[in-house]
């Protein structure tokens, strides 16, 4: 018995349909990989099969109760602690009182988060988000679970706990449709990978590399940081603290900083731009106390939710409006911005809204937005999530040349990335350098 089937479906998008016709069956348990180049519609897709977005032609059926997680947490969270946010689905489905306790906690058992039902949504990270959200599709006991990128947004712990569970959930027949652009994880939990382009559900082609043959050049000889950490000591939330001795970063160099989710990556960028409350110790940014106005546009923060770095109404209105703040002439922020679009292969989208864009491209208009002024200190928290191979590579090539020209970088990722001069890794509440 078919699970979900689609018949001759497609969407049209600024007068053309987005993809040809979609023909698609699958049976109950069976478990779908959709992956594609970064804007191909693999998120559209999605709320499709969960009757989020009407079709322009064919049809779709499915009589199966379906949960979705879409690739952005932050678009999906409606309460303020945990529990309310599980326990969402119940409600409205006149759950009793005494039973819903317990079925909260059962599903957040199920994606081993441990922590108090009272704990608010907003001290998450993006991964404990993406893992409460799945846990309130759970509560529902759906029949059928859409996941948009969860390779992205959950460290290598949180994913291999997934898909434990996603096995699992298949052996009771649960059918799985899950998009992504990182495949070679999944193992023998798919039963069948499709490939989404403009001509369709295809072959996936062998798997790229983010890097390919890319190295990064040596930065120059070391002159004065343009960060350095002295006996930090970072609170995160109530109870939790980071510490650093002593951490620096010079002109040309990549840094990535890794770790776990939850452990503080996020907190620490948005601690060293001034936008959360100062740390203990000695925080320098190019010889200063950390505040994005202290730098005349030399300091740059590219945060995990792009949507809300974005606000004009075009993509290279957005970044012309960036290099406007530096008081360039006209001439000169048109210039710029059109050489940023085209170096990140953004030029096709540049009268399109930054706000109908996928993550992925909204990520990269945001990094574009910031890598533009030429920084020389520029931090990006998680920035390849959401990106196919093809669009990482343009991404290291941007920023490669932006540290040849004497600009630092910090990044901030789930897991350690293939290139970086240095890493500085979190963990035990500890950073890690070398």
């Amino acid at each position: 018995m078919a699970a979900l089937t689609l018949t001759g479906v497609t969407l049209e998008r600024h007068g053309a349909p987005l993809w040809a016709p979609l023909d698609l069956r699958l049976a109950k348990g069976q478990a779908l990989l959709v992956s594609g180049p970064t804007g191909c519609g693999k998120s559209t897709l999605l709320q499709i099969l969960a009757g989020l977005q009407p079709v322009s032609r064919g049809e779709v059926r499915s009589q199966s109760r379906c949960g979705l997680v879409l690739q952005d947490p932050n678009l999906q969270l409606l309460r303020d602690q945990i529990g309310p946010e599980v326990a969402l689905a119940l409600e409205t489905r006149g759950v009793p009182s005494e039973q819903m306790k317990s079925r909260v906690r059962q599903a957040l058992d199920l994606v081993e988060l441990d922590l108090p039902l009272t704990h608010p949504t907003r001290a998450l990270s993006l991964g404990q988000k993406y893992r409460v959200l799945i846990a309130a599709q759970l509560v529902s006991q759906p029949d059928l679970l859409l996941l948009d990128e969860p390779w992205a947004q959950l460290d290598d712990q949180g994913f291999t706990q997934l898909l434990a569970l996603l096995v699992r959930l298949k052996q009771r027949g649960i059918t799985l449709v899950i998009t992504e652009h990182h495949s070679d994880g999944y193992g023998n939990l798919i039963d069948r990978h499709c490939w989404l382009t403009p001509s369709g559900l295809g072959q996936p082609p062998q798997p790229d590399s983010l890097c390919g043959p890319m190295a990064l050049s040596p930065p120059a000889a070391q002159s004065a940081p343009v960060l350095q950490l002295t006996n930090l000591v970072l609170t995160l939330g109530n109870r939790h603290r980071l510490r650093a001795d002593s951490l620096a970063i010079h002109p040309g160099e990549c840094v990535q900083l890794w770790g776990n989710n939850g452990c503080g990556k996020t907190t620490l960028l948005r601690a060293l731009c001034g936008l959360s409350p100062a740390p203990d110790g000695q925080v320098l940014v190019l010889n200063r106390p950390p505040r994005l106005d202290n730098h005349g546009g030399q300091l740059a923060l590219v945060c995990q939710e792009p949507a809300r770095q974005l606000s004009a109404t075009t993509v290279a209105e957005e970044l012309r409006l960036s290099l406007r703040q530096l008081g360039l002439p006209e001439s000169r922020c048109r210039q710029r911005a059109d050489q940023q679009l085209a170096q990140l292969g953004l030029s096709t989208l540049s009268e399109r809204s930054p706000l109908t864009l996928s993550y992925g491209q909204q990520h990269l208009v945001a990094i574009a937005s910031q890598l533009c002024r030429k920084p020389k200190l520029l931090l990006l928290d998680d920035p390849f999530a959401g990106l196919d191979a093809d669009s990482g590579r343009r991404l290291w090539q941007a920023l490669s040349k932006r540290l040849q020209q004497g600009g630092a970088v910090l990044i901030a990722s789930h897991r350690p990335l293939p290139l970086s001069h240095r890493q500085w890794h979190i963990e035990g509440g500890e950073i890690h350098g070398r």
